[in-house]
């Protein structure tokens, strides 16, 4: 139906899940090491629990990712053509699992081992968790590298390790990075650990973009103008202005409403934060739907519709978790 298949599906979910699990690990490993350069007691905690708070996100990537490709090694026929294409191919898929098996089972083992860890409130699990986070992370980054395997690093296999990768630092970073936005509402403290990240990932957000921009280069010979085409490109425009607005000027007033003689962020500036945390995520997760269905039939209008009606409904989900969020008791080592 409308293009999609069952294979391209699949393809998706694990892009999507293994892109938030890598990210969770990245930015987890990021403010698990914060530990190591605190001067007082309290940050040293704050940085351990916003860490350990990443490990629903690791694990719900690491559930939808596995899911997908045990999906695919059940569902997926070997028989397909071969050539270019932004997708990997039936055959080039089938060859990546003897890579990509072993990595999703440590992978998976080692998210057994996390979660029925002893002592998760011991100082021991917090310094334990620096090592997790970096070993699924590499993980991470290695089976998203490989979402086809050619046999050889031609231009195109380039392509798919760039164009495979790049989804931890942009979809996985920026879903992060609004679940740490939302869970900095329990309390202004974590604000000031978390705000202060924010330019770090929004760096990495674009060091993504950039990266799949010239992955592409390996392959420009084989992109052709069609209606999914214009539409992924003015998506990528309302990506770029948003991440402009991230940023820049957003990522300022957030910065110095966590200094000691800051107000605080306004009303007017947390709607304009939550509405720009949620047209990155879905646009992102857009870009990422319509670039794994090579297919789709839709129309350009069908496309922008169902965009919009996506944001609409993200936003309404934002709103619910950030409600939530507001209601939910902060730790005891909090303080507003």
């Amino acid at each position: 139906m409308f293009g999609i298949e069952l294979t391209e599906l699949l393809l998706f979910g694990k892009q999507v899940g293994i892109a938030l699990a890598g990210a969770a690990a990245l930015w987890g490993f990021v403010f698990s090491r914060k530990d190591f350069h605190c001067s007082t007691e309290k940050p040293c905690v704050i940085y351990d629990w916003i860490a350990v708070q990443l490990l629903p996100l690791f694990v719900s990537g690491v559930g939808i990712g596995s899911l997908s490709y045990f999906g695919l090694l059940v569902t997926l026929p070997a028989s397909a053509h071969e050539g270019i294409s932004y997708v990997p191919t039936n055959p080039e898929v089938v060859r990546s699992f003897e890579i990509l098996t072993p990595l999703f089972l440590l992978l998976l083992v080692a998210t057994v081992i996390i979660l029925f860890a002893p002592g998760k409130k011991s100082n021991t699990f917090a310094e334990s968790i620096t090592y997790f986070y970096v070993g699924t992370f590499l993980i991470s980054f290695f089976i998203s590298s490989f979402p086809g395997w050619r046999e050889a690093f031609d231009s195109q296999q380039i392509f798919y390790i760039g164009h495979g990768f790049h989804s931890i630092f942009t979809l996985g970073s920026v879903i992060v990075l609004d679940y740490l936005f939302l869970l900095s509402k329990r309390a202004h403290i974590l604000k000031e650990h978390i705000f202060a990240v924010f330019p770090t990932i929004s760096a990495a957000v674009w060091f993504g973009l950039a990266f799949d921009f010239a992955s592409a280069l390996f392959i420009i010979g084989g992109f052709a103008p069609t209606t999914k085409m214009l539409f992924m490109q003015t998506v990528i425009g309302i990506l770029i202005i948003n991440g402009v607005l991230l940023s820049g000027p957003l990522v300022r007033k957030m910065l110095a409403a966590i200094k000691p003689d800051g107000d605080g962020l306004s009303k007017t500036w947390e709607t304009i934060a939550g509405l720009a945390g949620v047209i990155s995520i879905t646009s992102w997760t857009t870009i990422t739907f319509v670039d794994s269905f090579e297919h789709l039939s839709l129309s350009y209008l069908e496309y922008v519709g169902l965009y919009l009606a996506f944001i609409i409904l993200a936003y309404a989900g934002h709103k619910v978790v950030e409600w939530y969020q507001h209601r939910k008791q902060a730790p005891e080592f909090v303080h507003n």
